[in-house]
């Protein structure tokens, strides 16, 4: 069961409650239900709580068929396929992160970092250098014989 498969229920049907669903696409009756709840929340469909009867009932929002349409390839004003998207496209660009051993050159503190964006140094506020204060040192005596 996918959402486009939810998603046509609620077409084909006026309104549905969850055990109807459940029935008509085959899956249990928690699966049915929290799937129309979800379409709910995000606004694809409606429900309501009729004085009749004691079961929720869900119907396809508006915007519930703009989804449908885009999920099955048809284009529509409110959700255009751009066809970057319909070929694989260009990944989102996201921010550079650095981890590994960086260093402070004016405070002399050494920082491991993981994913991390900044190579600020915490107290100083200046540029980390890459490496640890070992090499640092190493270098010194290096230099010196």
């Amino acid at each position: 069961m996918t959402k486009v498969d939810v998603l046509e229920l609620l077409t084909s049907m006026k309104s549905v409650c969850a055990e109807e669903a459940a029935d008509l696409l085959g899956v249990t009756r928690p699966t049915a239900s929290m799937a129309l709840l979800r379409l709910a929340r995000q606004g694809l469909a409606t429900r309501w709580l009729e004085a009749t009867d004691p079961r929720l009932r869900y119907a396809i929002s508006e915007r519930g068929r703009d989804r449908l349409a885009y999920l099955v390839g048809g284009q529509t004003e409110k959700w255009p396929v751009e066809q970057e998207h319909q070929s694989g496209g260009a990944d989102m660009k996201r921010a550079q992160t650095h981890s590994g051993d960086f260093y402070c050159p004016k405070c002399f503190i050494q920082f491991e970092l993981v994913n991390e964006e900044s190579l600020r140094c915490d107290t100083c506020k200046g540029p980390l250098a890459e490496g640890t204060l070992d090499d640092v040192w190493d270098d010194d005596d290096d230099e010196n014989e």
